[in-house]
């Protein structure tokens, strides 16, 4: 039987030597002899030259012949390239063992956590960032900043979970830890906007311990009028849907423009549709907005002090931009050439509350489905099957009308066949299309990979006034860049 290293050869010219030494660490791992600096280091050298399943063949390796105390290290480095190969149950178990095997192993904790809320078992995260809260030895500096990361993370998926209260008093608790953390200062004053509050008489008082928070708020997020007295923000300045814009609206002249980057306009693709979406709500709300299709060679000069939104398929920063808003529309790094981590300078928006954890909390799920979406005057006579990012198992009924790229040929025949559709069965679990069938009063299926045909997952949508109240606060946000 093939080892794991015979299963995937690395044996070019170059990488000999990776070999030679790796065939000696899986020899000396398996008789239980091989010290752990050198596993690291061996697991390190395969993992950045592009081989993390022998990595983790090596560890397992290892974990099975070897009893040490320091096997929690191994265990929790296991986990994270499970946990980056999207092996999200493998990771589990393998973090589970490291904080088994030493309970105060806060990094075990924290990465647990943050699997666990990829996955939407948010009660479990909430459980396990607070038990980090009573594991950190504040004497420490380098406990000081899992404590305040704890915070963040806590304070982040109570907003998202909308328990506005708690999400405010972990953030405050995080900044009179760490004062300095501009995206923490936003979001508090985002909480305090979506609460109609501000620090101000009493709760300024216990607030200034912090170091005068209201003014690091203020910075934070532009000069923002203080809601007393006014329990949500005028939104009159944004135009109704499909209605016609007012082009007599003088623009606000200090104010920078918006260039949102997105390939050539198609109907078929949710994604691309949203962009073009936010480009037009920036136009109703009174903005400079473009969308602008870049390539190769593009002057990007021209963009130098613009506000530019790229979405998260894009790589890097194509256009040089100083003001960058990345707007995730679906897991970073799945699809395109995006990244799954970006610059520390970047603010990140999401599009919706399945993926807020990618942005800490922030959200602007922007309206892209028009109203001839509806089920007026349906007669129900096919059944249809949408793949879309999924996998084709062919256990949908024989006989459905399958929707590509390609056919229905507009949008306006997508509606029209959604609408005669009884049943339309889903390999693709995210996708706007299930919201479109239901609006038009389809029974739609998830056909799992697991062969297991549920209802498809519910993802909810914003009513338009509470679209228009995420609008105004990524305005806000964005306009003091």
């Amino acid at each position: 039987m093939p080892t794991p290293l015979q299963s995937q050869p690395i044996a070019d010219a170059e990488s000999m030597p990776l070999l030679r030494g790796t065939e000696l660490a899986f020899a000396l791992a398996g008789q239980g002899k091989l010290p752990i600096v050198d596993l690291i280091n061996a697991a390190v050298r395969l993992t950045d030259a592009d081989h993390p399943d022998i990595s983790i063949s090596l560890y397992r390796g290892w974990l099975s012949a070897t009893d040490s105390p320091l096997a929690y290290v191994i265990n929790f480095n296991l986990g994270v390239l499970l946990a980056n190969g999207q092996r999200d149950v493998e990771a589990e178990a393998a973090y589970r063992a490291a904080i088994g095997q030493k309970r105060d192993f806060i990094e075990g904790h924290m990465n647990l956590g943050t699997l666990l809320m990829r996955n939407k078992r948010e009660e479990e995260a909430l459980a396990i960032w607070r038990a980090v809260l009573t594991l950190v030895d504040m004497q420490a500096p380098a406990d000081q900043v899992f404590y305040v990361q704890a915070l963040n993370n806590l304070g982040r998926l109570l907003e998202i979970r909308k328990d506005y209260p708690e999400a405010q008093a972990k953030l405050t608790l995080s900044l009179k830890q760490n004062p300095e953390q501009p995206n923490v200062m936003s979001e508090l004053a985002h909480l305090r906007q979506m609460q109609g509050k501000w620090p101000v008489d009493s709760a300024a008082n216990s607030i200034k311990a912090a170091g005068d928070l209201e003014g690091l708020h203020r910075q934070a997020v532009g000069a923002l009028p203080s809601p007393l007295g006014m329990a949500k923000p005028d939104l009159s300045y944004i135009e109704a849907p499909y209605g016609k814009p007012n082009l007599d609206r003088k623009q606000d002249p200090n104010g920078r423009r918006y260039v949102l980057v997105a390939p050539p306009f198609q109907h078929n693709s949710a994604g691309i549709r949203v962009m073009y979406d936010l480009q037009k709500w920036l136009v109703r709300a009174g903005l400079d907005a473009i969308v602008c299709t870049w390539f190769n060679g593009y002057p990007v000069e021209q963009f130098e002090d613009d506000i530019v939104i790229y979405p998260e398929v894009a790589p890097g920063n194509l256009l040089k931009a100083k003001r960058v808003i990345r707007f995730i529309l679906n897991v970073p790094g799945k699809l395109g050439y995006g990244e799954k981590t970006y610059d520390p300078g970047e603010i990140l928006v999401a599009y919706n509350k399945e993926l807020a954890s990618y942005a800490h909390g922030r959200m602007l799920q922007v309206p892209s489905i028009e109203p001839f979406f509806n089920d007026e005057g349906t007669v129900k006579k096919v059944d249809s099957v949408f793949v879309g990012k999924g996998q084709d198992l062919g256990l949908h009924p024989p006989g459905c009308i399958a929707i590509t790229k390609a056919y229905p040929p507009s949008r306006r025949e997508v509606a029209q066949l959604l609408r005669s559709t009884r049943t339309l069965y889903m390999y693709d679990d995210f996708s706007m299309i299930a919201h479109e069938a239901e609006l038009c009063g389809c029974d739609v299926k998830l056909i799992r990979k697991d062969g297991a045909i549920v209802e498809y997952p519910d993802h909810s949508y914003p009513t338009i006034d509470e679209f228009k109240v995420q609008l105004h606060d990524f305005i806000e946000m964005t306009k003091a860049l």
